[in-house]
């Protein structure tokens, strides 16, 4: 495939805030690096869309160590940008985006392939080693001490966990999102002062970390950003 189509609102698709979100714009690159892998190897007698690099040479290319890649790739495949088939990773919408040629095979009836067709020992090894089940439920859930040290008001601890564990990874990672800006934990601390301050489970209920928070001035006039 020569090129595939890039459309010039990518960045605010909801799946990619969340991937810039968690990772900067490292992950935001990274996902269009493994994007041009994917593309350069597609041709008439390959439509699998799949990704033949593994992590460990990925790594080398983009220079960002292979346990963090790995993580990147994982994250994005849970969000659904990549799909993860027993290790095998694909993009199969890259299909609806491929230059006219790719896209005139498709339609002639060759079909975007479900795996490459290769032997078994000229198969390229797994991308992503699959964790085990304990790792696998630790990603449900990021961990609550994070959220509850950076909220700074530790009153009703087990109410907390409970409320933290109802909300989705995607609201975890916003409400971690919001309570480590310097502009929240100034607006932390007035509450504090002036004694207002919510119990960290009923903020969490309230889903207050969507609130637009109010310009905080400190002593010496400067404002909090």
């Amino acid at each position: 495939m020569k090129w595939f189509k890039h459309d010039s609102n990518a960045s605010i698709d909801a799946k990619l805030k969340r991937l810039r979100l968690k990772y900067g714009m490292e992950g935001y690159g990274l996902y269009w690096y493994l994007l041009e892998c994917i593309a350069r190897t597609v041709e008439p007698h390959n439509l699998t869309f799949e990704l033949e690099e593994d992590a460990e040479l990925i790594a080398a290319e983009v220079n960002i160590h292979r346990d963090r890649v790995e993580e990147m790739m994982l994250f994005m495949c849970d969000q659904g940008l990549f799909e993860n088939a027993d290790g095998r990773i694909t993009c199969l919408k890259m299909a609806s985006r491929s230059d006219e040629y790719t896209l005139k095979l498709i339609r002639k009836g060759n079909g975007v392939q479900k795996s490459s067709g290769q032997a078994p020992d000229k198969v390229p090894p797994i991308r992503i080693e699959q964790k085990d089940k304990k790792e696998k439920k630790q990603r449900e859930h990021r961990p609550f001490e994070s959220f509850y040290e950076a909220y700074g008001y530790k009153k009703s601890r087990s109410d907390a966990e409970k409320a933290w564990k109802k909300l989705s990874l995607e609201e975890q990672d916003l409400v971690l999102a919001c309570v480590r800006s310097s502009q929240w934990r100034a607006w932390r601390e007035k509450q504090k002062k002036d004694g207002f301050m919510p119990f960290p489970a009923s903020w969490l209920n309230a889903k207050r970390w969507g609130d637009e928070l109010p310009q905080i001035t400190s002593d010496d006039g400067d404002l909090y950003v």
